[in-house]
């Protein structure tokens, strides 16, 4: 049933991500920034038993999709030690701009992303990214993997936002049923370093707020790829949360503007 579907995982490219204090975001805007590139490595997980009746008032109702994304995702962050994530409308303009093309396959954006179609309602959705966190391995970090890429990004410490969008894409692009597009930042599923950032940012259960359902779908999820330039001019990867050099210049460059715009009064 679900043939045209493949699954990959493709070479992954290193980029650089920038996250800057809310009071030089406008800054940095009008600054020069470092090219960044992401190639996004493909997952399919297999289909689950159907245990849920369709409610497609979850996808076409966007007031209950941010309501049942944010629950649902809430819940799980919370069982792992993560901070709820909020609503970003950009990220949401995004993720409807990508979803409505119908294509089984990521945006490769900037942005962390996750993907599902088939599945009857959002809540299942999400329980369907979710339960992979029963094949992770904590004690010694899978990292990222084809079987848990969706439920690492989904309880990434670091991420704080997300926005998502549903289409019914019955009939086109070989799918069937809403195809759901979650898009995350900072994005999550940081490679490098020994797995340390998925020590960092993916953390055992600790709390436990009860079962969760299961349902037919299938998904995908991305990693992100960090990259500095090191002294020896080597690659390295680094943390978004911890930017590398060109990343401390820009910052330094939007703290003098600031400072400038301070003591003239233009701030």
């Amino acid at each position: 049933m679900y043939s045209h579907i493949s699954t990959h995982f493709s070479s992954l490219v290193l980029g650089l991500s920038l996250v800057a204090p809310p009071a030089f975001a406008s800054l940095l805007d009008i600054l020069p920034r470092a090219v960044q590139t992401t190639v996004v490595a493909t997952v399919t997980v297999q289909p689950l038993s159907v245990t849920s009746i369709p409610d497609t008032t979850s996808y076409t109702n966007s007031e209950s999709l941010q309501a049942d994304i944010l629950n649902s995702t809430n819940f799980y962050r919370y069982e792992h030690n993560a901070t709820a994530l909020t609503w970003n409308s950009s990220l949401a303009s995004f993720a409807q701009s990508w979803a409505s093309h119908c294509r089984w396959q990521h945006s490769g954006g900037p942005y962390g992303e996750n993907l599902a179609a088939g599945y009857p309602n959002v809540a299942t959705a999400v329980d369907g990214w979710g339960n992979e966190r029963a094949k992770y391995n904590f004690k010694t970090p899978t990292g990222f993997s084809e079987a848990t890429g969706h439920f690492t990004q989904l309880v990434w410490k670091s991420t704080t936002s997300t926005g998502c969008a549903a289409v019914n894409c019955t009939g086109k692009g070989g799918m069937d049923g809403f195809f759901l597009v979650c898009e995350y930042y900072p994005p999550g599923n940081v490679v490098g370093d020994n797995n340390a950032f998925f020590v960092q940012n993916v953390q055992s259960q600790i709390h436990n707020s009860g079962p969760t359902g299961t349902s037919t779908g299938v998904a995908m999820s991305t990693t992100t790829a960090v990259s500095t330039a090191s002294p020896t001019g080597q690659t390295g990867l680094g943390n978004e949360g911890t930017p590398g050099p060109t990343a401390r210049g820009l910052w330094t460059l939007a703290i003098l503007v600031a400072a400038l715009g301070l003591a003239s009064g233009m701030i």
